[in-house]
């Protein structure tokens, strides 16, 4: 008994760990369009740049799940603007949304199809990331 005991135990410490850690983030916006297509999905776009404190903190808030973006409702993105392809298609899109922009990270909330729906600019706490992607799943609902 205790060895089925102890084995449950490790199977449950072992399924936990698989909760944590980085989540699953594509790195190219037509494939990001196309999975949310083929899935139905909102598309959540971040903007950034590996050596932006802002943008790895919003990172790590993903990561640790502290912001709430469900896999069941969208499909992640994370966009490297130190690439110049990827920056080109980027502001090719969603140029008009941050007119103001001046601080890492830009995160868009996008349909399926790539239409955006909501924009957001400069690093936040996870409060006002939550309170942004509520508004934004309201947005789209209410497009339908």
């Amino acid at each position: 008994m205790i060895k089925y005991l102890l084995a449950a135990l490790t199977l449950l410490a072992f399924s936990a760990t698989g909760f944590a850690g980085e989540r699953k983030m594509l790195t190219s916006l037509p494939t990001a369009i196309e999975t949310a297509s083929k899935d139905n999905k909102l598309i959540f776009i971040t903007y950034g740049r590996e050596a932006c404190g802002n943008c790895q903190s919003l990172k790590k808030l993903i990561n640790e799940r502290k912001v709430k973006l469900f896999d069941s409702e969208f499909v992640l993105v994370d966009l490297d603007c130190d690439d110049k392809a990827v920056a080109r298609e980027f502001y090719g899109k969603y140029r008009s949304l941050l007119t103001d922009a001046k601080t890492l990270p830009f995160v868009i909330v996008a349909k399926s199809d790539g239409t955006p729906v909501a924009a957001i600019t400069s690093y936040k706490d996870a409060g006002a990331y939550n309170k942004f992607i509520m508004d934004a799943k309201k947005q789209a609902n209410a497009a339908k």
